[in-house]
């Protein structure tokens, strides 16, 4: 049986690595990725370097919401059980940014994306499946507070916006571990 990972950014650095090395070891890949066109050429390398493994790419938006709801239905309906989910995709904007619902961008991509994909697929994980969150030593900085999340006339530097994500991801991380 092949066992399946589920992986979200991997058209660069460690998340680009992490697909190809677990496609080397023979693992079937699901990639959840904003760029589907740099995903998909990732795709092909793999499938041609590793043979006997598999690369899939699923367009996957974790500023919007909706474009992870689909991503998910996509994941449930395509494929079986998922022995890990790899929360790898992330973001330090340079400049203040907002989604259309008024959440500061590092924080939607960086955590809040990546919680709800976690919450719509745990019920897929495998026996013994693992949900693997990168995160950033920049949590220890982070302070959290939920209620400014969405304020548009937060003050928070770029640098307190990127650790306060990275903060609400190692605070995930326990939750699920508990």
């Amino acid at each position: 049986m092949t066992t399946l990972s589920v992986i979200t950014g991997t058209t660069h650095g460690i998340g680009r690595v992490t697909a190809m090395e677990l496609a080397r070891a023979g693992h079937a890949v699901v990639m959840l990725c904003r760029d589907t066109v740099a995903a998909g050429e990732l795709a092909a390398q793999i499938n041609a370097q590793s043979p006997g493994s598999s690369a899939h790419v699923i367009a996957c938006d974790l500023s919007d919401l909706d474009s992870v709801r689909r991503a998910a239905a996509s994941v449930i309906g395509d494929f079986g059980p998922i022995d890990r989910l790899i929360l790898n995709a992330g973001m330090a904007a340079r400049k203040r940014l907002r989604t259309p619902a008024g959440i500061d961008m590092n924080f939607a991509v960086n955590h809040l994306g990546h919680f709800l994909l976690t919450e719509l697929l745990r019920g897929r994980l495998a026996r013994g499946g693992r949900i693997i969150t990168v995160a950033s030593l920049a949590h220890y900085r982070a302070r959290l507070d939920l209620d400014d999340v969405a304020d548009p006339r937060e003050r928070l530097s770029l640098l307190g916006s990127y650790a306060r994500s990275k903060l609400a991801n190692v605070m995930h991380s326990f939750a699920l571990a508990r």
